[in-house]
């Protein structure tokens, strides 16, 4: 009886221990997870909007601490990016001021890489894009831009300017999904993009990749060019995800149009427009196409050297009785022109093939209550110019003077007939009533002028004019 009260007791006190054990050992878990909490709770209150940010897959603490967020008047936030910083973590040149402009600005910056340059301005939703592939087959052509519109102005903060994941995507041709609920953002380069494209290539024996660095961007939009092995280099487009035919190989090139979700297609020496769902948009039947109006879808084409515009389902919108629609910027390049076939996205300068006189189509787009767009072009004046611009001659004694075709600032047109020019408005009226010798740009002190010489060889403000005629800048 002894015996069995002793082992009893040995028992108890083992499961009395056992016990002490895991009471103490829950205490411990049980204040390691009030810790853990406390520090989860007092890094949420000191970090409320911290967002991850995975490039190439892994997290990049360096761009995370770059993140800037604002709410717009949806109070939806918005995730901003400083444009230069992101340039160099990624191995881009960058600068501020206006590309192969020597002025600095921080109002205006670029970023450059081996292949494209993108250029951008404060309270801006475009950026201008420079193919730089392009020049380098033709060195004698000037730059051409492309206009990459966005929802959100470029901002600018503590003398850096931000752009938006939108802009960031187009800035930098990035492939890029946002996880709302977890804060993730997950970007992808595109040369990461072209090494798994090119292995899907592979892996389906396709042919092998397009090489054309606009073609590349094809892939962001879940699409690839391809050239064919099998019918004598025969190009055309696969779906990236699976390999699924776009468009067949019976073309003899395609250039992609980002902008349109588009491809302009060549056979036979002529070319057309083909949508991103294989369905042929403008018929190759034109000698070249160049979208000059992405917002409205216009597009220059020329037919057995006579120029027109068509919109992206071929319907005429200026006939082709043109012997050159938009202008030569080359000698213009302080005007800041970025559109040579449209001014201010509102008119096109056409020249008439019968007697050389410049005219001008006005845009007109509406929308309908179904969404629909109906664009138009009409002349705004017939009368026809000699010149579109001045070009400076024999000005001496002065500052640094510069030819002149825009007024930037007040969206007008320096036109010019017999010898004399004078400044036209949007609606092809003349905006001062007055004509004059000469007219161009003048920097004096690092302060530039719209300058004239009316005909008693005196010097006129322009602007002053303007203020006095009751013009006020454009927003």
């Amino acid at each position: 009886m002894k015996l069995y009260d002793e082992e009893e007791l040995r028992k108890k006190n083992e499961k009395s221990k056992k016990m002490k054990n895991l009471i103490l050992v829950s205490i411990i878990f049980t204040i390691i997870l009030i810790v853990l909490l406390m520090i989860g709770i007092y890094y949420l209150i000191q970090n409320p909007n911290k967002i991850t940010v995975m490039y190439n897959g892994k997290e990049n603490e360096k761009m995370e601490n770059m993140i800037m967020t604002k709410s717009d008047y949806n109070e939806e936030t918005i995730v901003y990016f400083p444009i230069r910083q992101v340039a160099s973590l990624m191995g881009y040149n960058s600068g501020n001021g206006d590309y192969g402009k020597n002025v600095e600005s921080l109002d205006n910056c670029y970023i450059e890489s081996e292949k494209e340059v993108a250029i951008f301005s404060v309270d801006s939703n475009v950026i201008y894009k420079i193919d730089k592939t392009k020049k380098d087959n033709n060195p004698e052509s000037d730059y051409k831009y492309e206009e990459v519109k966005i929802d959100n102005k470029i901002i600018k903060d503590n003398n850096l300017l931000y752009i938006d994941i939108e802009g960031l995507e187009e800035a930098f041709n990035l492939y890029i999904t946002v996880d709302s609920k977890k804060k993730k953002i997950d970007i992808t380069p595109l040369d990461t993009l072209i090494k798994s494209a090119q292995n899907t290539i592979t892996t389906k024996k396709l042919g092998k990749l397009d090489e054309k660095f606009v073609n590349n961007k094809a892939i962001l939009d879940n699409m690839i060019v391809v050239e064919s092995s099998d019918y004598d280099g025969k190009k055309g487009v696969r779906n990236f995800s699976n390999g699924e035919e776009i468009l067949g190989f019976q073309y003899d090139d395609i250039t992609y149009v980002p902008s349109k979700e588009s491809f302009l297609v060549e056979k036979d020496d002529k070319v057309g427009i083909i949508g991103s769902d294989g369905i042929v948009k403008i018929k190759p039947e034109y000698d070249n196409l160049i979208l000059i109006d992405s917002e409205n879808g216009l597009y220059l084409a020329e037919d057995n050297t006579n120029f027109g515009v068509i919109d992206e389902n071929q319907n005429s919108k200026i006939f082709f009785e043109y012997k050159k629609i938009g202008v030569d910027i080359s000698q213009f390049k302080e005007n800041d022109i970025r559109n040579e076939y449209v001014l201010f996205g509102k008119l096109i300068p056409a020249q008439r093939a019968s007697d050389g006189k410049w005219i001008f189509y006005r845009i007109n787009s509406t929308t309908n209550s179904d969404g629909e767009k109906n664009v138009e072009c009409s002349i705004i004046q017939d009368m026809g110019f000699d010149n579109i611009g001045c070009i400076v001659s024999n000005i001496n004694n002065r500052g640094i003077v510069n030819n002149l075709m825009i007024i930037k600032e007040y969206n007008l047109v320096v036109v010019g007939n017999y010898g004399t020019y004078g400044v036209m408005d949007l609606n092809g009226k003349d905006a001062l009533g007055k004509i004059y010798a000469s007219m161009f740009l003048e920097t004096t002190s690092g302060v530039t002028d719209y300058c004239a010489i009316d005909g008693s060889g005196n010097t006129i403000k322009i602007i002053d004019e303007l203020k006095n005629k009751g013009y006020e800048k454009v927003e």
